[in-house]
């Protein structure tokens, strides 16, 4: 069991600096956070003590999260790990997806109707499956994180929403409200932040980004060339 050091909080005169570096931060490495964050009142003074701890604990838990649960299955994914077994409740476009075919490059998107930098990214893979279907890439978008009381009404909401935003939607839209997608794929990662784009190669092996550098990896990946570079830096070390 890995143990962490408790953490501490800097002088109140630097709190507001520091939460601003950490917004910016994590913008990067986990857009839906930061966004929340960020949607906090800022002032121009120091936040107060019991403010700041608050964030301090709610960050802490953000991370610490996805990390105790890969470790306690014993689970970690990363580069060129092998891809988990897709699990939905139901699929609410496109015809259900049961493995992953040798030979295929799949793009396995997670992404939330609650999640306003998700529309655009999927709206481009609009554009990605249309334009590499004859290499044979397919698009998955998965919706494993949405926000109802119960799996009904999430469904609903997820249907209005698919149908409002994606007018020219042609790939599969998996629905999840059991927590398993989660298990298999986003918390082994550690990939708090949404939209996250897996690209499984025609090996089964992923790759692990933002869906804004799919344009840059998915020739590579088509190519094979992504990990014969990877060898080769391997190989200088």
């Amino acid at each position: 069991m890995l143990s962490f050091p408790g953490p501490t909080w800097p002088t109140p005169e630097k709190n507001l600096l520091l939460v601003t570096w950490s917004v910016i931060a994590l913008s990067a490495a986990a857009p839906t956070f930061a966004a929340e964050l960020a949607g906090q009142p800022v002032g121009t003074k120091a936040p107060p003590p019991s403010v700041a701890a608050a964030i301090r604990d709610q960050l802490a838990q953000k991370v610490a999260q996805p990390l105790a649960i890969a470790l306690e299955s014993n689970m970690v994914l990363g580069l060129e790990s092998p891809a988990p077994p897709i699990k939905v409740e139901s699929w609410l476009r496109g015809q259900p997806l049961t493995n992953f075919q040798p030979g295929k490059v799949y793009i396995v998107e997670f992404f939330a109707t609650w999640c306003a930098p998700c529309v655009a990214a999927l709206s481009h893979l609009v554009r990605l499956q249309e334009i590499y279907r004859d290499n044979g890439v397919e698009v998955v978008g998965i919706a494993a994180r949405e926000r109802a009381q119960t799996a009904d009404e999430a469904r609903s909401k997820l249907d209005a929403w698919v149908t409002e935003k994606l007018p020219n939607l042609n790939y599969r839209i998996g629905f999840d409200y059991t927590g398993e997608m989660d298990k298999l794929w986003m918390d082994p990662s550690f990939s708090i932040g949404l939209p996250t784009s897996f690209v499984v190669d025609r090996d089964g092996h992923i790759f692990i980004g933002f869906p804004t550098r799919l344009d840059d990896v998915l020739p590579e990946i088509l190519s094979g060339s992504w990990r014969a570079s990877d060898e080769a830096k391997a190989a200088d070390t």
